[in-house]
């Protein structure tokens, strides 16, 4: 790779925002590629809050360029092209025309979605593609509650929780010190996949329990009907995940009970510097599509091995957003 890491990043919604400005500040050329009636808006940059230091201090993520368009890309060079994008985003006809203008870059998805690795590799070389996991939370600030001098993104990086990435060596290591130059914890990992689908098979059904209960913590962890419902959703989703990845879930994932998670529910408001209930309604009422996804990827994923997803129906059926 080039000494000076070019990174291009797909989507300049929160994540993309985050990335970019971690990418940049630690050093790497950072270029995002939208939709062509956000161009302008990009180029001009986006303001940008580190959370953890509130949200009087704003930043500015300035992209080197601009592109809109698979003819663009082919034209350049790059190192990584990293996909800040929700699952949904994949599942559209600009994939098949952008894929093969990627050239030899290492394309990483940091998608959830249980197929999107085996969707990308449709379109590019699976040995240039890699997956990241999520950790740090960006959302667009200031949210209900909240004042900041213009509006922008917040970002937090929790202690002691590092993004990970999967990939060859020569393709992620400086993609890893580029993050970490930026103030991002990061590591490359083995098995990427096993936890990222372990842990998508908790949050997804866990966001989509809490929204039929009105974005509410306390009303959730007060209704022993919705906490059972979200325990049988999970062990069904742990089920699918088992089938796909042909492994067994974590020892931890199978202590998992409405008392586990009730207990989780009391300590989890007290962890984030934000008003944990309003971001999660904030971001997951806008990924809505993607949580419908995902979940009916499970449900798909058990037809497929002969077994039925009881639970997953009933949650599906009960989801005010669509």
């Amino acid at each position: 790779m080039a000494q000076q890491l070019r990174v291009l990043i797909v989507g300049a919604g929160s994540v993309g925002q985050l990335y970019g400005h971690i990418f940049q500040r630690g050093g790497a050329t950072v270029e995002v590629y939208v939709r062509p009636e956000y161009a302008e808006e990009a180029a001009e940059g986006f303001t940008v809050y580190d959370r953890s230091q509130g949200l009087d201090d704003p930043m500015k993520f300035i992209p080197e360029a601009v592109r809109t368009a698979p003819g663009q890309i082919r034209e350049r060079h790059y190192d990584a092209i990293v996909l800040c994008i929700p699952s949904t985003g994949l599942r559209g006809e600009w994939i098949e025309e952008f894929g093969p203008a990627t050239g030899e870059a290492t394309v990483i998805t940091l998608t959830p979605g249980l197929e999107d690795r085996e969707f990308l590799g449709r379109y590019i070389d699976e040995e240039r593609i890699g997956a990241g996991l999520i950790t740090a939370v960006a959302y667009p600030a200031p949210m209900q509650g909240e004042t900041a001098p213009q509006p922008g993104t917040a970002f937090w990086l929790p202690p002691m929780t590092p993004a990970f990435f999967e990939g060859p060596t020569d393709r992620i290591d400086p993609v890893v010190s580029a993050l970490k130059k930026g103030g991002m914890s990061a590591r490359r990992v083995k098995n990427l996949a096993r936890r990222a689908a372990f842990g998508s098979a908790v949050l997804i059904p866990f966001v989509a329990v809490l929204e039929t209960q009105d974005w509410s913590l306390s009303k959730l962890r007060g209704d022993k009907e919705a906490m059972g419902l979200l325990a049988d959703v999970v062990d069904e989703a742990m089920g699918a995940v088992e089938e796909y990845l042909d492994t067994k879930r974590p020892l931890a994932a199978r202590l998992l009970s409405p008392l586990t998670f009730s207990g989780a529910l009391i300590a989890a408001p007290k962890v984030p510097p934000f008003d944990l209930e309003t971001y999660l309604r904030v971001h997951f009422t806008k990924v809505g599509e993607q949580t419908r996804l995902l979940l009916g990827e499970f449900v798909d994923q058990r037809e497929r091995a002969g077994e039925d997803s009881p639970a997953l129906q009933t949650l599906l059926n009960e989801r005010k957003i669509d």
